[in-house]
């Protein structure tokens, strides 16, 4: 095997392994709707972690209530900690919680670092125009522990 696809199959084999929490669960479901009613950015934070949201992850695109398309151009900077080889979970639900579909965001530098990762991503999807939605980018943590769990909910409109 070519040394250049090394990178590619260990990128394929940790995203297959599923050692992070379901993210489609029927708990998160809840907590994305009772989290997003008022239509606003929210901070999944389960363990009340003291640090404000925006010191750990700063979304430049979509905005909130933004129509958008398929694929969703996502982009901004995280904290390198919210990164797991130099990638993150990005979920897209309806208001109900229904789980649409699962992708990631890929740093566009150094994760290894406490300081700003940029990361972006292009998220496709298949549902109703007029549909309301939810983004969520999730810290990736695959140790699990619960006070690390951490996530902007971004409420869209899909077109």
């Amino acid at each position: 095997m070519p040394i250049k696809f090394l990178p590619l199959l260990f990128l394929l084999l940790i995203a297959s392994c599923g050692t992070s929490p379901d993210p489609a669960s029927s708990e998160d479901k809840k907590s994305v709707t009772a989290l997003s009613q008022d239509r606003e950015i929210k901070d999944w934070n389960p363990k009340n972690n003291p640090a404000p949201l925006e010191s750990v992850i700063q979304v430049a695109s979509p905005l909130p209530n933004a129509r958008v398309s398929s694929p969703i151009k996502v982009s901004g900077q995280a904290k390198g900690f919210f990164f797991f080889e130099a990638i993150m979970p990005v979920v897209l639900t309806d208001e109900e919680g229904n789980v649409l579909t699962e992708f990631y965001a890929r740093a566009e530098g150094d994760w290894m670092t406490k300081g700003w990762v940029a990361f972006t991503s292009e998220v496709n999807y298949e549902a109703p125009a007029g549909t309301k939605a939810y983004l969520r980018l999730e810290n990736d943590d695959p140790s699990g522990g619960e006070g690390r769990q951490r996530a902007i909910i971004i409420p869209v409109v899909l077109e």
